[in-house]
């Protein structure tokens, strides 16, 4: 495939050419798709990486970012206990040392195994030796 942009400004051509003549773009998508052996994913890709390098689209307006407080911000100071998601840190901290003291456990016993297969395989020397 050529890295020219051919293939975007083709797709682009085809899909305007479409819509012109009275398909959606979803349709258009589709049949550019089915011609080109290409996914209609790809083909929208394409044709909108197109318009919005030629200008033909806008992209869409960023979004705010969550967690941006609006309005008192007397009101914006709250301790963790009064957001209603602290059921839910609270749970995921327990699940958390739960998890730590379970690995802990496990690497004990993974300890303890490994001392025990230390000590076979020093038997199992001097009877060979």
């Amino acid at each position: 495939m050529p890295r020219d942009g051919s293939v975007g400004n083709e797709t682009f051509a085809k899909v305007e050419a479409l819509t012109k003549n009275g398909k959606s773009k979803a349709e258009a998508f589709a049949q550019v798709a089915s011609e080109t052996g290409r996914n209609p994913s790809t083909v929208a890709a394409n044709y909108y990486r197109v318009a919005r390098a030629n200008g033909t689209v806008t992209p869409r307006p960023k979004r705010r970012k969550a967690g941006r407080i609006t309005g008192n911000p007397r009101s914006a100071r709250r301790t963790a206990r009064e957001t209603p998601a602290s059921g839910s840190l609270d749970q995921l901290t327990n699940d958390l040392i739960a998890s730590v003291q379970a690995l802990a456990a496990a690497v004990k016993a993974q300890d303890q195994e490994v001392a025990e297969l230390r000590d076979r395989l020093k038997r199992v020397r001097k009877t060979l030796v």
